[in-house]
């Protein structure tokens, strides 16, 4: 990585926002000992990533705002690339379908698209959508994180909802829940708001004002 070659000596540190943050932890659980990070952030991460989804589909606003509107830029994606993406012949049998989705939702594209054709490399493919989030999610795989890891979650996240609040027993981990802040909103009262709570039980003031 660039970082490492133009400072060999420094720690480097890892943060994850979103989706970005669930990346993050399951790379950090894939390395191990062997993670390039010394410590990591995860701000809003989603966790069970199938839970999440349903929510998302099910709920009337956060079908529109989120679901569908995630899932249309992916769906651009893949038609701005899509004489590339046809040279796998398995894709290039589903593509008049998936192209002529309209408005899918997430859980739409990633049966027909993501679980199927993200990567020619197994797993790969599932055989639908909730088993390759049941795969992608990082609620289950915390156990296997070797460096400090602070996740942080607010509890009125409008589509992040089942957080695991025994961090998978992991006592390099912890988990702090703001009171407010929605989805990455980050805001917090004047009286301070926040527990934070770890594999040992300990629990504590995490966010004061």
């Amino acid at each position: 990585m660039y970082i490492v070659k133009r400072y060999p000596r420094a720690r480097l540190l890892g943060i994850g926002f979103s989706l970005g943050a669930n990346v993050l932890i399951r790379y950090l659980a894939q390395e191990g000992q062997g993670s390039r990070l010394t410590a990591g952030c995860a701000l809003g991460c989603p966790w069970d990533l199938r839970a999440v989804s349903s929510r998302l589909t099910n709920g009337a606003w956060t079908d529109r705002i989120y679901s569908r509107a995630l899932a249309q830029n992916l769906l651009n994606l893949v038609k701005g690339h899509s004489i590339v993406l046809a040279r796998n012949t398995a894709f290039a049998q589903v593509m008049p379908e998936i192209l002529s989705l309209k408005s899918p939702s997430l859980w739409e594209f990633d049966t027909l698209y993501t679980s199927q054709h993200a990567s020619y490399a197994a797993p790969f493919p599932f055989p639908g959508a909730k088993e390759y989030y049941l795969w992608a999610s990082s609620h289950n795989v915390l156990a296997d994180v070797r460096v400090p890891l602070l996740a942080i979650n607010a509890n009125d996240d409008p589509i992040v909802q089942d957080l695991p609040r025994d961090v998978g027993g992991n006592e390099l981990i912890a988990l702090a829940v703001t009171k407010g802040g929605g989805h990455l909103g980050c805001s917090c009262p004047a009286d301070g708001g926040g527990v934070a709570s770890s594999a040992d039980g300990s629990r504590g003031q995490y966010w004061s004002g």
